[in-house]
């Protein structure tokens, strides 16, 4: 995603431009369109999605999109299902033991978590998965100033070395 709120920028964003992807917007509509335009012309063999929060500590990997949209502040404040009728959770599709274990390794301050929040992540991971058959997960990065860039660029290197090992297996 680009920068939003208070920040200035978002390393999330320019590590996917690095990795050959797109930078979404911060806006509910936009993104999703960018979204299914960015699939409808790429084949891509897994799908990673890379967000900021403020809060975390560690790299957190999350396992579940939730169907809903809920934010308090505007000019982001909504609270609505993103599928009416939908099913309540989507789960990712990544091999999650794996990239912990990768992680691990590198010393790498990482955990699974539960779901991707309410916010426009969790909007984007539930319509990616909900999109996008092939291997798709979405990855939390924490502040800079918790992990500096070089680890941050080395957790998505080792993400996408385990993944691209797994997305090559029959």
């Amino acid at each position: 995603f680009e920068p939003w709120g208070p920040h200035r920028g978002n390393f999330g964003g320019e590590l996917a431009l690095e990795a050959g992807g797109i930078l979404l917007p911060v806006d509910w509509v936009r993104a999703e369109r960018l979204l299914y335009r960015t699939l409808r012309k790429r084949t891509p063999a897994a799908l990673i999605l890379l967000g900021l929060t403020e809060s975390r500590k560690r790299l957190s990997l999350e396992k579940l999109a939730l169907n809903l949209d809920f934010h308090e502040t505007p000019p982001w404040r909504r609270q609505r299902p993103i599928e009416r009728g939908g099913p309540w959770i989507r789960e990712g599709r990544l091999p999650w033991t794996r990239i912990l274990k990768r992680w691990s390794r590198s010393k790498l301050p990482a955990a699974l978590s539960h779901h991707a929040g309410t916010f426009l992540c969790n909007h984007i991971y539930y319509r990616a998965l909900q999109h996008f058959a092939g291997l798709c997960g979405f990855v939390h990065l924490p502040p800079l100033r918790v992990l500096g860039k070089a680890r941050q660029r080395r957790a998505l290197q080792d993400l996408l070395a385990v993944v691209n090992g797994r997305a090559a297996r029959p």
